[in-house]
């Protein structure tokens, strides 16, 4: 075989390896940095987070942790010995898209293992942006307690789709027990998005885009393009920066991630979709979430409409500012606000 064609046939090989080799794909063999993983406070202080850890054994605790890996020699996992309750170990997994924002990765599969009496819970969370600090965040995923009886029990299997997300979030969280060892292995990515699985969050169907009405009307009905796109205004309506508000308001198809919490659907007569507040940790008392209308009257409009009208016209409301006739002017803008105390 002549250089050129040696050459050649490497380059082919090399082509046909990397094809499916996508970004995201791990078995934990080596270091995270190796797959492009790698442990992140997310934003948290410190002493409220921990790490993932890589072994090829069973984990340091006894009854808990899975007895060897899914696939290969190592895998992933969370030691809770000397964490707290509440504690979060958070696994950031690399971009999903290309520099010119195509995206590669549409949807992950992964093997867990969730044994022991003091698990807490693992979540798939996918950013929405590119900014992981900013975010936001969502979870796509979530289990919660034991899961498998014994260390010997099988890897379980979760997926999810991931289009419309940038980056991906493994994240576990500590009951502060010794025997809440959450593991994770064999993170495969593909180009296909899922078709219909227990494990995934449901597709959001295309829908027209949404628009408000004169008084600020919205289904908060979301489009693939808005996915796509990583809109995040949807009828006008906003988030409220982060120097305002501590965690986001965020669009929601069916029921929310925790049970026993929320509504199972939309409104009904409103579409499929509605706006909804994750309040699981690591939300604490005092957190608030702001969601911003759109403008929903022009001061200037008003003021030409009021100077043509009766002068007999009189104010609505007492806490109306008011234009240079004296004449009451609506507010322009409504926020929703919520602020979380304690639970009695």
């Amino acid at each position: 075989m002549s250089l050129f064609a040696r050459l050649r046939l490497s380059l082919s090989c090399a082509l046909w390896t990397s094809a499916f080799a996508l970004v995201g794909d791990c078995s934990f063999e080596s270091t995270f940095a190796s797959c492009g993983y790698a442990n992140t406070r997310a934003g948290l202080p410190e002493h409220k987070t921990f790490d993932w850890s890589i072994t090829s054994t069973n984990t340091p605790s006894i009854q808990t942790g899975p007895a060897a890996a899914a696939v290969g020699q190592s895998y992933a996992f969370v030691e809770t010995t000397d964490t707290t309750l509440g504690q979060l170990a958070v696994l950031e997994g690399p971009p999903l898209w290309t520099t010119q924002g195509f995206v590669i990765v549409k949807s992950l599969t992964w093997s867990y293992h969730m044994h022991g009496q003091g698990i807490g819970v693992l979540t798939v969370s996918g950013l929405v942006g590119t900014d992981a600090d900013a975010g936001p965040w969502y979870e796509l995923w979530r289990r919660e307690g034991e899961q498998h009886g014994s260390v010997s029990s099988a890897w379980s299997v979760g997926s999810v789709n991931v289009v419309g997300y940038s980056r991906v979030r493994f994240t576990a969280s500590s009951t502060g027990s010794f025997f809440g060892d959450i593991a994770l292995d064999a993170i495969v990515a593909s180009a296909a998005p899922l078709t219909a699985s227990p494990t995934s969050t449901p597709t959001l169907q295309p829908t027209s885009s949404p628009s408000p009405g004169p008084d600020g009307s919205c289904s908060f009905e979301t489009t693939q393009q808005q996915q796509q796109q990583q809109q995040q205004q949807l009828c006008g309506y906003s988030n409220a920066p982060s120097q305002v508000a501590d965690f986001a308001w965020s669009p929601r198809y069916g029921p929310t991630p925790s049970q026993g919490t929320g509504p199972a659907g939309a409104a009904a007569g409103s579409g499929s979709e509605y706006m909804m507040l994750e309040t699981s940790t690591p939300r604490v008392q005092g957190d608030t979430a702001v969601l911003v209308s759109p403008l929903l009257f022009s001061r200037a409009a008003f003021n030409s409409s009021s100077s043509s009208s009766s002068s007999s016209s009189s104010s609505s409301s007492s806490s109306s500012s008011s234009n240079s006739s004296g004449t009451a002017v609506p507010p322009r803008r409504v926020m929703f606000k919520y602020h979380m105390s304690v639970h009695a």
